[in-house]
């Protein structure tokens, strides 16, 4: 299966979301622009309805394709983003589910979730723990896949300050 990992723009050619389909990515960006029409309740949604009442209508772009569900890659490009200071409108650090949305409970109900939580499952050592945590660091993009973007992105102008912020990130 081939997965396009895709990014949404605003009117600056700012990327304000990065996603993944195995959809063509016009039908995608209908599917997101019926989505935030139909009152959907999400930070995009919310997003999308006010670039639409603003005049302008976000842009889609394709980011990257890879072999398989792209969950690893959505994950990899929606943390360098964030990582370089974008304000994503993602609510999740992506892949499939929920991982890295902000629960709504109150600190005492997070509170008796650790509680009930110590002492199950299994522990992990220091060393995994670090390995876990540098999971997406130091990810080698492949010629092929630079290629890709490269050709992604002619035409396509991105606003300076975006070009700013992901320089930054490759500085550090």
């Amino acid at each position: 299966m081939e997965t396009k990992i895709y990014l949404l723009l605003d009117s600056n050619n700012s990327i304000r979301y990065v996603g993944k389909t195995i959809r063509d990515l016009r039908r995608r960006l209908s599917n997101h622009l019926c989505e935030a029409k139909r009152e959907g309740n999400n930070h995009r949604a919310n997003w999308i309805r006010k670039c639409l009442s603003e005049g302008y209508m976000p842009t889609i772009q394709l980011l990257e394709e890879v072999d398989g569900d792209g969950c690893q890659e959505e994950i990899f490009w929606i943390k360098f983003f964030r990582d370089a200071g974008l304000n994503l409108v993602n609510e999740t650090d992506g892949g499939e589910g929920t991982l890295g949305r902000i629960p709504f409970f109150s600190e005492e109900h997070r509170r008796k979730l650790s509680e009930s939580r110590k002492g199950k499952g299994h522990p992990q050592s220091k060393e995994t723990r670090r390995k876990i945590s540098e999971g997406g660091r130091n990810r080698v993009v492949n010629e092929t896949t630079r290629k890709r973007i490269s050709e992604s992105l002619k035409g396509h102008p991105v606003g300076e300050e975006t070009w700013e912020l992901i320089g930054k990130a490759h500085i550090g």
